[in-house]
């Protein structure tokens, strides 16, 4: 198997936190579930593997070319033949600057790329499949994006606002009044923030920062085998019961069975 990222070039690294990699290198069966990231993704399938997810009792056949929003919950998906995946993960806030449409569309969904990106996904790739070198394949993903980047004219300032305002929230997860602290801070009204926030990044501030606490809660758990009022404490719970219900909204699983390994997940593409 084998994983790699790469840092975006000059031009797009204030857009792009990375592209990623991943072959499977053999035919393989295998389940995983996807967690809450806080961006928006997309996935390009150049192996010929059958993508599933499942919905409600069962798994149903998904696009080649996948964007995923915001998630506030667990994706269950199933990898069927030699997966072989080139992948963009936006910032938070900048999938708006390659496609025309609020962020929020596309929350807790997957919609097929074709339907986003319009008749230049199948060009596109065409020539990602007719390449095997990974350097040439990013140049071609690049020079696609930089395009587009050219295209679509949002508001700067938005997005230097948005920069700043995740920001905090990264920085600070424990604080449950962040957003009124943003009011203070900014002059900008709690509603105009929520608007903004919906329309750019497609969760509340407030759900935002509870992926960044939960990811927190993961590096903990993953890092120390302390307690489950411990890790509820550090990352700024109110209590371990807080911790618990917010930890299975998210995984589908309590901390504990997570401590155990009994999670088909790969950390890789958190």
């Amino acid at each position: 198997m084998v994983y790699k990222t790469i840092v975006p070039g000059d031009e797009l690294r204030p857009y792009i936190k990375r592209f990623w990699f991943f072959d499977s290198e053999e035919f393989i069966i295998r389940e995983e579930v996807l967690l809450p990231s806080g961006y928006l993704q997309i996935a390009f399938n150049l192996g010929g593997a059958e993508w599933q997810s499942k919905r409600g009792d069962n798994f149903e056949t998904d696009t080649n070319l996948e964007l995923r929003g915001q998630q506030m919950g667990p994706s269950r998906t199933k990898m069927i033949g030699r997966d072989i995946i080139l992948g963009i993960n936006f910032h938070p806030h900048t999938a708006c600057c390659f496609i025309n449409d609020r962020a929020t569309i596309f929350s807790n969904n997957i919609f097929d790329l074709h339907d986003v990106f319009g008749k230049d996904t199948s060009l596109l790739h065409e020539m990602l499949l007719s390449e095997n070198d990974l350097t040439a394949r990013i140049n071609i993903l690049e020079a696609f994006l930089i395009k587009r980047l050219s295209k679509y004219k949002v508001k700067e300032r938005n997005i230097e606002f948005l920069n700043y305002m995740i920001s905090l929230l990264a920085q600070d997860i424990t604080t449950p009044t962040a957003v009124k602290k943003m009011t203070t801070e900014t002059g900008y009204s709690e509603r105009h923030i929520q608007r903004l926030f919906k329309e750019y990044i497609g969760v509340t501030p407030k759900e935002l920062q509870k992926i960044y606490r939960f990811h927190e809660s993961l590096r903990e758990l993953n890092k120390s085998p302390g307690t489950l009022t411990s890790v509820a404490y550090k990352c700024g719970y109110s209590d371990q019961s807080h911790f618990i219900k917010d930890f299975k909204s998210f995984t589908g699983i309590t901390p504990s069975s997570y401590q155990k390994g009994l999670f088909p997940s790969s950390s890789s593409f958190l």
